[in-house]
């Protein structure tokens, strides 16, 4: 079935001059890596857009949903934050052993402001899924800036190995104002594999898209949501005491006819008590019984369910709870956790190094002709925290007596580095050794005694 038939009064052409529904895209491959794939055949199982195929894999899920909650709900806005502060706050350099590729990356990143890219690149993949970073084309196939593209209208186009091939992007419409299909390919742009990067998180089996960290938790966000608007909606209706009035009273037998109001006398007293909130106190007679409505504490009634909800959240997404606001968190749990935190902070890292350095990078040295030099990306400084107890933790080992003098030398030299103390004004252990014998000897009886009184006879 073709799109003409989802779409009966849209044009596809003519007889003559057909549209292609078939593409074909063309890659590099090279050959050491053409001779490793020769070695596979698996195929992973695609599943294409439902409408139109051509624009590729369907996305997992509705990628709005999620952004929708990083937006409107802030424990996942701080959350997510938080977490992008931590992986890209401490900065980060490239190495290489040649001085050339290390310059030209250093200088291109400078150009782009890649700090500030990577922090956006880095949130796009934690709310959706997958960041798509698209690679300005320069001369001779360089980079020439990059750009976050919105991950709701990138697909990836996949080969039946698994291998990304190409990535399109769709911002038009599927339906239009009277719910039938519609589609407009002029709306699609194509990239090929190498003018996109992308930085997956969360992946599962051959899924080409990631999960990222929102989606997991959206069933327990939107029961969190309903039980606190449950909350305040009970609260703002029971923010003051119910009262029931009672009127009249049965017969009995000192008043056989007793006083039963009619319907007129019970609606003339009910309009009185709509503006209670007006009045401070109340005269009634014997035939008029009030009484308050005791509801108990209704914040008790949703304190557990919210406290679950809110506790699943946070174990969800992996941020400690002290960084979340908590204040009553013990000591020692808090270190704990700070410490599972730091660790899934440097596998995001860990895991952002590759796609860098082989789908940016790579390219950018192969444009200034500097093919197969490799350049390490490596993240900043460790912090305040971290540097004390490296110096804590050196400064207890240089206290050992049985230490070994060169690897006591090498303990002060990382020392000196993290006190940014410059390497050449210490001394090893062999120039300290001659400087100490170089120095003058002091008069010891009966030893030295006659060089020394030698030397002055000559003076």
């Amino acid at each position: 079935m073709a799109i003409k038939d989802f779409v009966p009064n849209i044009s596809f052409g003519t007889k003559a001059e057909p549209v292609p529904y078939a593409y074909s895209y063309s890659f590099y491959v090279n050959e050491e890596e053409k001779s490793v794939k020769e070695k596979f055949k698996g195929q992973e199982p695609t599943k294409p857009v439902k409408f139109p195929e051509e624009l590729g894999e369907e996305h997992p899920f509705d990628f709005a949903q999620t952004e929708g909650v990083y937006v409107k709900f802030g424990k996942v806005t701080g959350a997510i934050d938080k977490i992008v502060s931590y992986v890209v706050g401490p900065g980060f350099f490239v190495t290489s052993d040649d001085p050339r590729a290390q310059k030209i990356i250093d200088d291109w990143m400078r150009d782009v402001n890649f700090d500030l890219v990577l922090r956006s690149w880095f949130k796009e993949a934690l709310i959706k899924g997958t960041g798509f970073l698209e690679l300005g084309s320069g001369k001779n196939g360089a980079i020439e800036g990059v750009k976050v593209l919105d991950a709701k209208y990138m697909y990836i186009v996949r080969s039946k190995d698994g291998k990304e091939i190409s990535y399109k992007q769709y911002v038009g419409g599927f339906e239009n104002s009277k719910g039938r299909a519609v589609y407009n390919k002029k709306d699609v742009i194509d990239f090929e594999e190498n003018e996109v990067a992308i930085l997956p998180v969360n992946q599962v089996g051959n899924m080409p898209y990631g999960y990222g960290i929102v989606y997991p938790i959206l069933d327990r966000v939107n029961k969190y949501l309903q039980a606190d608007k449950d909350l305040h909606t009970i609260m703002s209706r029971k923010a003051n005491a119910q009262i029931v009035a009672t009127l009249g009273f049965p017969p009995s037998p000192e008043m056989p006819t007793g006083n039963i109001p009619t319907d007129g006398d019970i609606q003339a007293y009910g309009k009185k008590m709509e503006w209670m909130n007006n009045k401070r106190e109340w005269v009634t007679g014997p035939n008029v019984n009030m009484k308050v409505l005791d509801f108990g504490n209704i914040g008790d009634k949703f304190a557990f369910v919210l406290k679950n909800d809110d506790q699943f959240i946070i174990e969800a997404l992996q941020v400690p709870e002290v960084l979340m606001g908590r204040g009553d968190i013990a000591e020692g749990l808090a270190k704990v956790q700070m410490e599972a935190f730091m660790k899934f902070i440097h596998s995001l890292q860990a895991f952002a190094e590759k796609p860098i350095e082989m789908q940016i990078f790579a390219r950018i040295l192969e444009a200034n002709g500097l093919g197969g030099v490799h350049v390490e990306f490596e993240w900043g400084v460790p912090s305040e925290t971290e540097r004390n107890d490296s110096i804590d933790r050196y400064g207890r080992l240089l206290q050992l007596q049985t230490l070994d003098g060169a690897l006591r030398h090498q303990i002060e030299l990382k020392l000196a580095n993290k006190l940014e103390i410059d390497e050449e004004d210490l001394e090893g252990p062999d120039a300290e050794k001659q400087r100490e014998l170089r120095a003058p000897q002091p008069i010891v009886p009966g030893q030295n005694e006659k060089a020394v009184v030698g030397t002055l006879e000559d003076i």
